[in-house]
């Protein structure tokens, strides 16, 4: 049951399983892009930090042209610097607000310094904020803005370009941030938050390393603000990228960012989770903080991931109809399959296959009550006959007119199937309201109900039934043992002369097991020699003179001992042996002929019994040839008796090859006249040498006048058909008398003396003479 459930939900578990699948590669891809998206912003915060970079190495080249320009002039005028610092600022791709120049004054050399430039620029200078110092560095040039002239870059509040005096043998170059708290200092750039100045000290003698202060001159320097280099930039910073830029001079002070890409009030500031990197120049360290705009799904490469996740949901879609479609085909399938297994087509009863797994279950039901059960094995007679006459198509339909009949006979309670063929099984429990005699009556019952006539195609049919039972637990304790012995009994019921019911008993059961020993032990005799040839004279009732033989089997069994050929001829016939052992009867009987011969005694024909097996097939004819020829044998030296029953069962067939036996030469006997169904017919058309009359007319001839009256009559008309007569079974001188009163020519029987075998041949008349005279 359970695995039906699961059956009925395959399509569900392959959908979930599908689906749980779509959803592991969906994550798997959000994974995957996710590092594509962080790799991707990796790589654009390293462009971005790399265009800074390459913006203030860009600087640093002016700054270090300027520093080459002072030191290869002993004198510099304004004009020239101005020149100077206009061409760099023409061709640099990024914006330079100024270039100064700031010499390094001492104290002692102030006035001297002042005066000097009074007389260069014919005009006021000063150096700011005023006041006696150690050193100064006031701004000597600057370009464009001239009001920068003056400033002591050594002074933190006024325009800083050391941070200390022994900055001076630094030559690298310094990234500062200028501040004005001076009230006095009104330069509008300090108030930009991306307003820096990039310097670099200058020396006399670039080759001299030493620490002779005297060597420095002063300090150049270029101002640029950095929102106009970040905004010559690619543009796809600003569209594709949320970046902003801090100064961390002072760790311990507030993060003050002094450039963001986007206005300072817009929302994703706040919601974006930033990729920090540290740009390290001129001494100064700038935190660049990037991520990207807009909403981290829009980021993400929806047409590669929802492809195969989509093709994944559509396949499970799919396969889920599909396997549904297949599941419900499927189960159809099965309950058809199911229902074949249960209940026949044909009849619409029970199967084989079902009815035995119901008396399985109903027999375990038995022994817990400990009731009776009752197995009822039903077969069609002469069934065959009508499948053979008018097809099978009639034979089915018979069939379920059968069906019908039996369903109305058997109680409700009676479980009814077919077993296959002709065959039917029913099973009930006997209780009170079906004891033994009731179960005997429905017995009958149902034997008159299907011996009733049929209409099928406007033909009027009539069949018999055979019914064996078996009872539970006397005579089975399985299924499959109590529908054998049922079926025993059924066969028993047919050789009982049919139409009727017979029980199972222990006897049936004794018999069955000796009839498969007796086939077991018949095929091992055969393959080693454990049949012998009697022969039983048949002797002329006048003379007294023996005039023939009759070929009698006997077998001697190591294990059974002495078995009769009554007993084993029958089982032969129906095992099939019969076929090979009756060609070894006659292979036999010609080779003892030509053994006799070759002693150079006198032989009489020999009488052989063939069977109906024997004649029906085809080669039977020359089976018989090749042993005349192979022995050299006169086919006068052979006999064949064939049985009446014989001719009933293929007339046609059996009348042709007797013709053809006749015209070799061989004689043929009529056996068991008058005990089958005699008819004159056949001893008109059909080519008889001799009638053998049954030894049940010769065995009571002397004390039933009726048996007598048949004899005489069958004597009276051979006579008249001027065929012979052959009477077996005679045993005492009475029988004699009479016999050759009646005018009959031949007898066979123990008066005469037993079968012999070969080693012993008795054919001397006058033994068989003196032997009856003793008698007398």
């Amino acid at each position: 049951m359970l695995k039906g459930r699961y059956l009925k939900q395959a399509h569900l578990i392959v959908f979930f399983f599908v689906f749980l699948c779509a959803l592991i590669v969906l994550f798997s891809l959000l994974r995957e892009d996710g590092k594509r998206i962080a790799a991707n912003q990796q790589l654009a915060s390293m462009q971005l930090e790399e265009s800074i970079l390459s913006s203030l190495n860009a600087y640093e080249l002016d700054v270090t042209g300027l520093a080459a320009f002072f030191h290869a002039s002993e004198f510099v005028s304004n004009h020239e610097f101005d020149t100077f610092s206009q061409t760099l600022i023409n061709h640099q791709r990024t914006p330079i607000y100024n270039s100064f120049f700031a010499q390094s004054v001492l104290h002692q050399n102030k006035s001297a310094f002042v005066d000097q430039q009074i007389e260069r620029d014919k005009g006021a200078f000063q150096i700011l904020p005023e006041g006696q110092r150690r050193e100064y560095l006031p701004i000597t040039y600057a370009f464009p803005d001239k009001r920068f002239l003056g400033f002591d870059t050594l002074e933190p509040d006024v325009f800083l370009l050391n941070r200390t005096t022994q900055d001076w043998n630094n030559r690298q170059v310094k990234l500062l941030k200028p501040s004005a708290s001076n009230p006095d200092v009104t330069i509008g750039q300090f108030e930009t938050p991306g307003f820096y100045v990039l310097s670099k000290n200058v020396y006399q003698d670039v080759n001299d390393r030493s620490s002779n202060k005297e060597n420095w001159l002063g300090v150049v320097a270029v101002s640029f603000d950095v929102a106009s280099v970040l905004q010559s930039f690619n543009a796809k910073f600003d569209h594709d990228l949320l970046f902003r830029l801090s100064d961390l001079e002072n760790a311990n002070a507030s993060k003050k960012y002094f450039y963001l890409s986007h206005p300072a009030d817009f929302d994703q500031w706040q919601n974006k989770s930033f990729m920090g990197t540290e740009i390290l120049y001129g001494g100064r360290v700038w935190l660049l903080e990037t991520a990207y705009l807009g909403s981290s799904i829009a980021l993400y490469d929806w047409n590669t991931i929802l492809l195969p996740v989509v093709s994944l949901v559509l396949l499970a879609i799919f396969l889920s109809v599909y396997i549904r479609s297949l599941n419900t085909s499927f189960l159809s399938m099965m309950r058809r399959v199911n229902r074949q297994l249960e209940i026949d087509d044909l009849t619409n009863l029970y199967s084989r296959y079902f009815i035995h797994e119901k008396l399985d279950k109903a027999i375990i039901r038995c022994k817990e009550k400990q009731t009776n059960l009752a197995v009822v094995f039903m077969d069609l007679d002469h069934f065959k006959t009508v499948n053979e006459a008018f097809g099978h198509e009639v034979g089915d339909k018979l069939l379920n007119k059968v069906a019908q009949r039996l369903t109305s006979v058997w109680p409700a309670d009676a479980v009814l199937g077919r077993l296959g063929g002709d065959e039917f099984l029913a099973f009930i429990e006997l209780n009170e309201q079906m004891n033994h005699q009731d179960l005997k009556l429905l017995c009958r019952e149902v034997i008159t109900q299907v011996s009733h006539s049929y209409l099928i195609d406007s033909r009027t049919l009539t069949i018999g039934c055979s019914i064996g039972v078996a009872l539970f637990p006397n005579f089975g304790s399985d299924a499959m043992t109590l529908v054998k012995n049922a079926d025993m009994a059924m066969y028993k019921a047919k050789a009982l002369g049919r139409s009727i019911y017979h029980f199972y008993d222990g006897d049936i059961g004794d018999r069955l097991a000796r009839n498969v020993k007796i086939e077991t032990r018949l095929r091992h005799a055969m393959q080693n020699d454990g049949l012998k040839l009697y022969f039983q004279p048949k002797v002329n009732l006048e003379s007294l003179e023996c005039i023939g033989l009759e070929a009698l089997l006997r077998w001697r069994d190591e294990e059974l001992g002495v078995v009769s050929p009554a007993e084993f001829i029958p089982i032969a016939e129906q095992s099939g042996i019969i076929l090979p052992l009756g060609e070894w009867v006659i292979d036999q009987t010609c080779r003892q002929i030509f053994n006799w011969q070759a002693q150079g005694l006198s032989v009489p024909p020999i009488a052989i019994n063939c069977s109906a097996a024997q004649l029906k097939r085809d080669d039977f004819f020359s089976v018989l040839l090749q042993s005349l020829n192979r022995y050299d044998i006169s086919p006068s030296q052979v006999e064949l008796e064939v049985t009446e029953s014989m001719l009933i069962e293929d007339a046609e067939r059996c009348s042709k090859l007797l013709q053809q036996v006749s015209r070799l030469g061989v004689k043929i006997t009529i056996d068991d006249f008058g005990t089958g169904y005699s008819s004159l017919s056949y001893l008109k058309d059909l080519p008889f040498n001799c009638i053998k009359i049954d030894q049940v007319f010769i065995r009571d001839m002397i004390e039933d006048v009726n048996h007598a009256a048949i004899t005489a009559a069958i004597i009276k008309m051979s006579q008249t058909l001027n065929l012979q007569v052959v009477a077996e079974g005679i045993t005492n001188h009475k029988q004699l008398e009479v016999l050759r009163e009646l005018g009959c020519n031949i007898g066979q029987g123990f008066l005469f003396g037993e079968a012999f075998h070969a080693d012993h041949l008795a054919v001397n008349d006058e033994k068989i003479r003196k032997s009856l005279l003793a008698e007398d």
